[in-house]
């Protein structure tokens, strides 16, 4: 009986080591696909405000533009 029951946390120890190794396989990969989001957002805020600069220097080059034709 108490070998049997040795046995049977030994399986259960060795299930639970395989399990926690998997967990930390997917931590990890979950941590990876995280930072590239991360990256990927910085990208996209840097983006957006290279176009919002743009877009205000366009829109005061439309400024500068009308204001000279009505000073001429």
């Amino acid at each position: 009986m108490a070998n049997a029951l040795r046995e049977t946390l030994t399986a259960i120890n060795l299930q639970a080591e395989k399990l926690k190794k998997l967990l930390a396989i997917r931590v990890r990969s979950w941590n990876d696909k995280v930072e590239n989001l991360k990256v990927e957002l910085a990208a996209a805020q840097h983006e957006l405000a290279v176009q919002k600069i743009f877009g205000i220097c366009g829109r005061l080059q439309v400024y500068t533009c009308s204001s000279r034709q009505i000073l001429e």
